[in-house]
Order: structure tokens, then sequence, then C-alpha cells
């Protein structure tokens, strides 16, 4: 806790001064913490949404080439359907089902 002696102060006025130093010093390693842990979390975000995209991608392009007994396609707009009406698998192949969600 001694002034080293190339500096020419007070000593109480360099303690106050080194504790406000170490004080700023330990703030900003925080905020560089943080700023490095947020970093992180947007990497893993990023990487989610990308894993995310592809496989959404993937199971269109399954959907899209899928052809159902009859050889119609499931591509959006192969189906003139009412809102809500959809159609789901059931115990009979192709069975429509007006009050299913789809």
């Amino acid at each position: 806790n001694a002034v080293p002696s190339d500096i020419q102060m007070p000593k109480a006025e360099y303690l106050r001064l080194r504790a406000s130093v170490a004080k700023q010093l330990d703030y900003e390693w925080r905020q560089d913490a943080a700023l490095v842990q947020l970093r992180a979390q947007l990497d893993a975000l990023e990487k989610q949404r990308r894993v995310a995209s592809d496989e959404a991608y993937e199971l269109k392009a399954k959907i899209d080439s899928h052809r159902c007994e009859d050889g119609v396609g499931l591509h959006a707009g192969s189906f003139p359907l009412a809102p809500n009406a959809g159609i789901m698998p059931s115990s009979g192949p192709g069975q429509f089902l007006p009050q299913a969600d789809g």
C-alpha cells in the first residue's frame, strides 16, 4: 500500500486513485465478460436458427416432392381447401377430414 517512489502524491490520494482505477478495471472486465457471453449466446441462437431453417427447408422439399396415391403433389396450392380444412392421416388412405386443422 506504499506509494511507489516514482509517484509524487500523498498516500491517501494515491490509495483513493488506486481503488478508483481498480473499480473501473473491474467494471470494464465485467462488461467485457458480459459481451463475450452475449456473443456466445448470439452465435448459439444463430446456429439454432440456421439448423431450424435447414430442417424446415428439407422438410418442405420432402413434402413438395411427395406424391399421394393418386399422384397429386402436396406442394402449396395443390388442394383448394377452405380455411381450417385439411387432410389428416387416418385409418383409410387419403381420407378427407373437413373438420381437421391444416
